[in-house]
């Protein structure tokens, strides 16, 4: 088995059920989104599957930047989805920085993430092709400048991100130079 989707199973997902599927080492690909009875002691168990490439953690309110930290062991993660994780903050970004083959990020709706942790992205992350960061609240123009330096960002997505203004933002910073 290499690829395992549970995702939707809110009811029957639990902590335990990750106890289960960590000893299968094989997985390379495994999708949980929406499967709200996952903490972080869950993503602890998580942390021993060393061969994932493909993790999808998407409205799994309870995962929390402790839940992150355990992730960083999956050091050959190249696809990891956060969206609407709204308990991780600019802390559990920087947890994330072992994982320096990561080329697709999706953090759409995390929004307790800062600017701060776009820095943080911009020095860890450089394999990036593909980052959501639609409806991050939070974000300014000045923390999107910070990923203007990863060369490899192909797609990028800022909807719902009202502090960003491109327009008045770039004409600010033409006047600066």
């Amino acid at each position: 088995l290499k690829e395992l989707n549970i995702s939707k199973n809110h009811h029957y997902v639990s902590n335990k059920t990750l106890s289960f599927i960590s000893s299968h080492q094989a997985i390379q690909s495994l999708n949980l989104s929406f499967c709200s009875n996952i903490t972080d002691n869950g993503l602890e168990r998580l942390s021993t599957m060393i061969g994932l490439t493909d993790l999808k953690l998407g409205a799994c309110f309870e995962v929390t930047n402790e839940g992150l930290s355990a992730l960083s062991a999956l050091t050959l993660l190249k696809s990891l989805s956060l969206f609407e994780c709204d308990r991780i903050t600019d802390v559990g970004l920087r947890s994330l920085s072992p994982l320096v083959g990561l080329t697709y990020l999706d953090l759409y709706g995390c929004i307790n993430l800062t600017d701060d942790g776009l820095s943080c992205l911009s020095h860890s992350q450089r394999s990036l092709t593909f980052l959501d960061l639609s409806c991050c609240s939070k974000i300014t123009y000045s923390g999107l400048r910070n990923l203007f330096s990863i060369f490899s960002l192909k797609q990028l997505y800022l909807e719902g991100c009202l502090l960003i203004n491109l327009e008045e933002d770039a004409m600010k910073s033409q006047r600066v130079k």
